[in-house]
C-alpha cells in the first residue's frame, strides 16, 4: 500500500464542504481562502505558502453517509487516514457518527468540528468509547484544517509503517527461531552422531582386546583336546589288548596269556601309559580353568555392553572397574602395570552402562598418553 491521503469530510453544510474541498485541494487557494473565511464572517487570513500536498477528498452531507463510505473503503482496502465531522448534523450526530466509525476502522483520526459549547468532550468520549478525539471549533482557521490533514495522514502513514515493520520483524524473528530450531536440533543430531563415532572406536579397539584375550585360552583348550584325543586313541588301543585277555580267559585258552600279559606291559611302557593318565588330568584341569576365563570375559563384556543400559539401579562400582579393566587387559599390558587398591564403597544408583563407558575412556586416554 503506497502513501495514505485520502480525508473523509462529514457536515451537512455544503458551503462548509466546498471550504474543506478548496483548503485540502487547490495549490494556490488564497482567493478561496478568503472566500471561506468571509463564509464564516471572519477576516482573510495571510497564506505564507500553497499548500504542500494535495488530498484525496471524501465528502458526506449525514453521518449515516459517512459511515458508509468508510465500510466502502475498508471493503476495497482504500480506508482514510483522517476525518473531520460535523458535531450537530440531522440523523445521528457527529459523535455517534464517529463511534460507528470506529467500529468500522479504528485507525481513523477524526476531528470532531462544532460551532456550538452545549457538547461537552466529556460526553463525546462517552457516546465514541475512546479519548482520542481531537476538537475544532467552528469558524476554523484554514491552516489548522492543513495542519491537522498533514499530521494526520503522516502519523497514519508511519503507524501503517511501523506495523509493516513490525510484522517484518515479527516474521524474522520466527524464521530466525526456526533457523535456531532447526540448528540447535543439528546440533543435537551432530552431538550424538559425534558420541556414537566415538563409542564405535571405543568397541572396536574393545573388541580388538576382547579377541586378543579370549583367543589365547581357546588355543591352549583346543591344543589341549588334541592331546586328550591322541592320549584317548593310546587309551582305547590298550582296552582292545585287555579285551582279547578277557576273551582267552572265557574261552579257556590259557596259553595265550602269558604273551598277552607281556604284549600289555610292554605297549604300557613305551606309550607311557602312565604319563597319560597323570598328564589327562592336567590338561582337564588346564582346559577348564581356560573356559573359566573364556566365560569371565564373556561376562564382563555382557556386563560392559548391558542392554538395561537406560536402567537408573544400584551397582558396585568396584566390579565395574574390574570388568572394564579385564576388557582392557590386552591394551593395557603393553603400556602399564596396573595396581589396584580398592576401598569398601556402598553401592551406587547410577547408569551401569555409562558409568563403565566413562571408566572405558578414562583408561583408554591414559594408555593412549604413555609413549613407551
Amino acid at each position: 500500500m503506497g502513501e495514505n491521503n485520502r480525508i473523509l469530510i462529514v457536515d451537512d453544510d455544503p458551503g462548509v464542504r466546498a471550504t474543506y474541498q478548496s483548503i485540502l485541494s487547490a495549490r494556490d487557494s488564497e482567493n478561496i481562502v478568503a472566500k471561506g473565511a468571509d463564509l464564516f464572517g471572519e477576516p482573510a487570513p495571510s497564506i505564507q505558502s500553497a499548500p504542500g500536498k494535495e488530498y484525496d477528498l471524501s465528502l458526506a452531507s449525514r453521518g449515516e453517509e459517512g459511515v458508509s463510505l468508510v465500510e466502502k473503503a475498508m471493503e476495497e482496502k482504500k480506508p482514510f487516514a483522517a476525518a473531520f465531522v460535523d458535531m450537530k448534523m440531522p440523523g445521528i450526530d457527529g459523535a455517534e457518527t464517529a463511534r460507528q466509525i470506529w467500529a468500522i476502522d479504528p485507525r481513523i483520526k477524526i476531528v470532531i468540528v462544532t460551532a456550538y459549547s452545549e457538547y461537552a468532550p466529556d460526553d463525546i468520549i462517552r457516546v465514541t468509547g475512546r479519548d482520542d478525539l481531537f476538537y475544532l471549533r467552528k469558524p476554523f482557521n484554514p491552516e489548522e484544517i492543513r495542519q491537522f490533514a498533514r499530521a494526520f495522514t503522516n502519523v497514519w502513514n508511519l503507524e501503517k509503517e511501523g506495523e509493516i515493520l513490525s510484522n517484518k520483524l515479527q516474521k524474522a524473528n520466527q524464521e530466525l527461531e526456526n533457523i535456531n530450531r532447526d540448528l540447535e536440533q543439528k546440533v543435537k543430531e551432530q552431538t550424538r552422531l559425534l558420541i556414537q563415532s566415538e563409542k564405535m572406536a571405543s568397541i572396536g579397539i574393545l573388541a580388538a582386546g576382547v579377541a586378543h584375550e579370549i583367543n589365547n585360552p581357546i588355543s591352549f583348550v583346543t591344543g589341549n583336546l588334541s592331546a586328550i584325543k591322541k592320549y584317548n586313541s593310546k587309551i582305547v588301543d590298550l582296552l582292545k589288548i585287555y579285551e582279547e585277555m578277557e576273551r582267552c580267559i572265557d574261552t579257556g585258552e590259557k596259553e595265550k596269556l602269558p604273551a598277552l600279559l607281556a604284549k600289555i606291559r610292554r605297549f604300557k611302557e613305551e606309550q607311557k601309559i602312565h604319563f597319560i593318565l597323570e598328564d589327562m588330568v592336567d590338561v582337564v584341569e588346564e582346559s577348564l580353568d581356560g573356559t573359566r576365563r573364556v566365560s569371565k570375559i564373556v561376562k564382563d563384556l555382557k556386563g560392559f555392553s548391558r542392554v538395561d543400559q537406560a536402567e537408573f539401579k544400584y551397582i558396585n562400582i568396584n566390579e565395574t572397574l574390574d570388568a572394564t579393566l579385564n576388557m582392557l587387559k590386552n591394551e593395557l599390558k603393553y603400556k602399564a602395570e596396573v595396581i589396584k587398591d580398592y576401598g569398601e564403597l556402598p553401592e551406587v544408583k547410577c547408569f551401569a552402562q555409562k558409568i563403565s563407558q566413562v571408566f572405558m575412556n578414562v583408561l583408554m586416554n591414559a594408555v593412549q598418553a604413555i609413549e613407551e
